[in-house]
């Protein structure tokens, strides 16, 4: 825990807040006011609002300082495994990643990369601190749940249809598959134990028992075979279980759940008797799941109904329908230990989470079950709104991840681009129907809606406002781009010349221009006056799917599936240079000073994989390249303040991350505690004069102390008295 996060903590046990927020102002002379009220309070305790920006980690230098990621499904969850106190959980999925979740609230922590096959099956160690995956190449992988690096990798089996567990005691892993053994594997290490052979068709189910004595296997032969782990010896079998499609050991070590067609048939490990059935589903039940005191079991099926078992009753609990069409090759469910938390995907591929504290109303966390489209900041930073394929458009708070309180509810709109007005008063949004739509950002209201192009596949996959607000062009399938009045939602402009889709538009920094670029390759440079072509520009030889006008509207920076950034002239249509980015472009967005770009390049094989790259235009050099957690990104974008930047993954995630050109914010306070004294830390300050300043009212400031040319970090003690005190720092 940082000393900033220990302080937060020791004081939020003690005392109440003093919520007035802190005030920044921007510049060279800026000062960050912190509201630090010193109180005699029982034993001199201070009072001191601390703001500590919470988010995930990142995995490496290679990865950007991600705040948070509102996670996708990724079209197909295979797998899932639940911490036993519902607080974790663990997907894998057929783009061959494997996600850290945190619940309840969603917010995905990290992404773990390096498989090159469908992830068939994960697994968490019982403390919670590891996670094993494995593939459908039989590649089995440990990785650390605190920092997602990977400790070790074996290929464990030699079939697909595999299966990852932990023992209890989380020492061991099992594995097993289409090959029809079972493997066990040394978590210290990854090395080789003992493998069990006996089944003659493939293995569909494996479990420890609670005590990690023994080990059980079944699937297509009919068999429930017992194994003893400690030497491998096969200490039991019952026969005719009917075919199994998954299995779990009871927490009493006395019985197994076989999921089979149409049943869960529970049997005794002891003497092989049947003790209960559980018949209320109308598909093969390919997931199930015992609660910790093995009361209440979880099943899915392949129609998609999920159901919550009182054991003892025999009785269903209906979480999920049924789907009279839907044919799940995965249905996993995860359930917490106390049974109050349940996970599990859906035949329309997102991921559902259904609490005891609100049976009524399943929460999705999952962002998006395709690829997440497009990202918009609002002009203060403050909010993110996403899109995705033709899915509904979220809106997050930037602070936190957080659904918006009054713009995520505006309806479940879907959408494939959004975009927020430069003068952050509208939410506009296109899609498939061909229509704009328009929200009023302050109260979530519909304006209205233009209908601007007609209702096809990728209709509208292109939408943007003239720096005025006063303008709204859109482009998509038809390959025109539109100019609409935002006032009144009438038609100004119909920009013809392109001869496939449009995938970008952008107005110029003084809104005379616009650019469109295309499928066909090129890019197409438009005055707004009158409608007519300035230039078209050649160059590329894939589809032009970015593009962005730098700060002083002089160059055109365009992102192409040709693995190329290409830069333009404005003035005369020329190409001054190419940024060779070696995968597809898809986002691009230049710095406020207009000396970098950003570029987000992606590839799809082998895997989703991509880059963010910075680029320093001037002598056209990649300075800086990211490459984890960017699984095909889609998208890209900066906010206005440049503080963060956003993208889109193909997997459907969406990802707020620090920019690593931030400008810096002036001086930065915070309060530590070494014992037996509180500290004012000031950061941030170095190569300047600093001044401390004192208040007791917020409104009259008195020099407290100067320190000409001080190091970055600087610790001033703290006096405590009976007077509340507040204190700024000012750079002069």
């Amino acid at each position: 825990m940082t000393p900033e996060e220990t302080a937060r903590e020791e004081i939020d046990a003690m005392l109440n807040h003093d919520d007035k927020p802190m005030n920044r102002v921007g510049g060279r002379t800026a000062s960050r006011h912190l509201a630090a009220g010193l109180r005699w309070f029982q034993r001199r305790l201070v009072l001191m609002t601390v703001f500590v920006w919470f988010g995930c980690a990142a995995l490496a230098d290679d990865a950007p300082e991600i705040l948070w990621m509102r996670g996708g499904a990724g079209q197909q969850v295979t797998s899932l495994d639940m911490s036993a106190n519902g607080s974790l959980l663990v997907s894998g999925d057929i783009f061959e990643l494997v996600k850290i979740w945190r619940l309840p609230d969603g917010v995905m922590l990290r992404t773990l990369e390096g498989h090159s096959n469908v992830v068939e099956n994960v697994a968490l160690s019982p403390d919670g601190s590891l996670v094993a995956s494995i593939d459908a190449g039989g590649t089995l992988k440990l990785w650390n749940v605190q920092d997602g690096t990977l400790r070790w990798s074996v290929t464990a089996e030699f079939s697909n249809l595999n299966l990852v567990r932990f023992a209890p005691d989380g020492l061991t892993i099992a594995t097993s598959g289409g090959d029809k053994i079972v493997r066990l594997w040394r978590v210290a290490d990854g090395a080789f134990i003992r493998e069990m052979a006996g089944h003659s068709q493939p293995v569909q189910g494996i479990d420890f028992s609670p005590d990690g004595q023994l080990l059980i296997s079944t699937g297509w032969d009919r068999l429930l075979q017992v194994w003893r782990v400690s030497d491998g010896l096969l200490v039991g079998t019952i026969d005719n279980v009917f075919r199994g499609w998954s299995a779990a050991f009871s927490p009493d070590n006395a019985t197994v759940a076989v999921g089979s067609s149409r049943h869960v048939r529970i049997w005794r490990i002891s003497d092989g008797s049947l003790v209960h059935v559980l018949t209320n589903h109308t598909a093969n039940v390919i997931s199930v799941r015992f609660s910790a005191d093995g009361s209440t079991l979880a099943a899915g099926d392949v129609r998609g109904a999920v159901k919550l078992w009182n054991v003892a009753s025999e009785t269903a609990q209906d979480i999920y329908p049924e789907s009279s069409t839907a044919v799940m090759t995965s249905h996993p469910v995860a359930l917490s230990g106390d049974a109050t938390a349940l996970v599990f995907n859906t035949p329309a591929q997102s991921l559902k989470l259904w609490r005891t504290n609100n049976p009524s109303q399943l929460g999705t966390i999952s962002a998006y079950n395709y690829f997440a489209r497009s990202v918009s900041f609002s002009p203060d930073g403050r909010l993110l709104a996403t899109a995705g394929a033709g899915e509904r458009v979220h809106v997050f708070r930037t602070a936190d991840g957080a659904p918006d309180p009054i713009l995520e509810d505006v309806s479940p709109t879907i959408g494939r681009v959004v975009a927020f007005s430069p003068d952050g008063t509208l939410l506009a949004g296109g899609d498939n129907s061909g229509q704009i739509t328009l929200w009023r950002v302050s109260d979530g209201q519909l304006v209205r809606q233009i209908p601007a192009h007609a209702a096809t596949p990728e209709s509208i996959v292109a939408l943007v406002f003239s720096p005025d607000s006063t303008l709204i062009a859109s482009g998509g399938a038809d390959a025109v781009a539109k100019i609409w009045h935002v006032a009144d939602g009438s038609p100004l402009r119909s920009l013809s010349g392109h001869s496939l889709n449009i995938y970008t538009l952008a107005f110029s920094p003084q809104g005379d221009l616009l650019v469109s670029g295309s499928g066909d390759t090129t890019l197409k440079l438009w005055r707004v006056a009158d409608g007519n072509l300035n230039y078209t520009l050649t160059n590329h030889t894939d589809l032009v799917v970015s593009a962005a006008f730098s700060p002083d509207g002089t160059t055109l920076a365009s992102g192409c599936f040709d693995g190329t950034a290409r830069l333009w002239n404005v003035t005369d249509g020329s190409d001054v240079g190419t940024l060779q980015d070696g995968f597809a472009v898809r986002g691009l967005a230049y710095t406020s000073d207009g000396n970098h770009l950003f570029t987000a390049g992606a590839a799809v094989f082998p895997g989703l994989r991509g880059t963010l790259r910075i680029w320093h235009l001037p002598d056209g050099t990649n300075v800086q390249t990211f490459s984890r957690e960017l699984a095909f990104p889609t998208t890209l974008r900066v906010s206005s303040d440049q503080r963060f930047i956003a993208y889109g993954r193909y997997d459907g995630t969406v990802v707020l991350a620090k920019n690593p050109l931030a400008p810096p914010l002036g001086p930065q306070l915070s309060l530590q505690r070494s014992a037996p004294e509180w500290l004012l830390r000031v950061t941030g300050i170095s190569g300047t004069n600093l001044t401390m300043q004192t208040s007791s009212n917020l409104v009259d400031w008195s020099d407290a102390n100067q320190f000409p040319n001080p190091p970055n970090t600087l610790d001033l003690p703290l006096t405590l008295d009976s007077s509340r005190r507040f204190y700024r720092a000012l750079q002069r």
